[in-house]
């Protein structure tokens, strides 16, 4: 697992680090903030990671410095499959983001990729007797917040408006969207292992308030999505307020579910 993980992540890492270097020697056809968002971004996140494994994780993991670089290095591996499954969602990271200097796609990208982010992390808090018992819950909270990232592009067409249209807005609240359900699979997910029938139930029962957030958020893009009549709506208005709300709320849950109790993985 530490091997393959490596292996991606420097062949991925390497071409993805060699393109930014390549649009930075041609600032024209890439905007500086967009570059300097998708280079400090990943180091950001596997910082964050690293903080989260050493302070959070299991006894094990904290003693052994091994399994630190383990779960790190898988974690650089999750945010590739990340950027790869937002190609599915429509918004490709590195055609979208850097090669067209679509400013929304990097805005919509980086708060999807710190929101799985998030999950990850989250299933990297407490014990667990085997490496599976983080990998498990992470994978199946991971493919669960892309399922309900997907539920709302089909009926939204959020990625749509993000890419096609450019609206940043639109991908600003994306990323709050994002980092909001985030949060919340996060802490679902974070607990002591028991058993995975505990960890689907604790998934199903703890993280329904991610439901309600994708709703309000797929009902607000229909309603404030580029239309003829104004193409470019108001960033901070329509898009920065809204993401703030849907941050707000998904604090909001967090506290309202309180913490953890001991001995679930959840």
């Amino acid at each position: 697992m530490l091997l393959a993980s490596c292996l991606l992540t420097t062949v991925v890492g390497t071409r993805w680090y060699a393109s930014l270097v390549r649009r930075t020697l041609t600032p024209q056809r890439s905007s500086l903030v967009t570059r300097l968002l998708l280079f400090a971004l990943p180091l950001v996140l596997l910082m964050a990671l690293a903080v989260t494994l050493v302070t959070g994780a299991a006894r094990e993991v904290r003693e052994h410095g091994e399994y630190v670089v383990l779960f790190l290095a898988l974690g650089a591996s999750w945010l590739i499959g990340l950027a790869w499954a937002l190609a599915w969602l429509g918004i490709h990271v590195r055609d979208d983001a850097l090669e067209r200097n679509n400013v929304a796609a990097a805005v919509a990208a980086s708060g999807a990729l710190s929101g799985g982010m998030i999950v990850y992390g989250g299933a990297n808090l407490g014990e667990g007797a085997t490496i599976w018992m983080t990998i498990g819950p992470a994978l199946l909270g991971t493919v669960s917040i892309l399922s309900l990232w997907g539920a709302h592009q089909v009926l939204s067409g959020a990625t749509d408006a993000i890419v096609l249209d450019r609206d940043v807005a639109s991908g600003i609240r994306f990323a709050g969207m994002t980092l909001g359900t985030g949060l919340i699979f996060g802490r679902t997910l974070a607990g002591d292992y028991v058993s995975g029938l505990e960890t689907v139930r604790d998934l199903l029962v703890q993280s329904w308030p991610a439901v309600p957030l994708v709703a309000l958020s797929l009902l607000l893009q229909l309603k404030l999505r580029p239309t003829p009549a104004q193409p470019k709506p108001n960033a901070v208005t329509r898009g920065l307020l809204p993401a703030l709300g849907y941050l707000v709320l998904g604090v909001g849950a967090l506290f309202w579910l309180g913490p953890n109790p001991i001995g679930t993985k959840q």
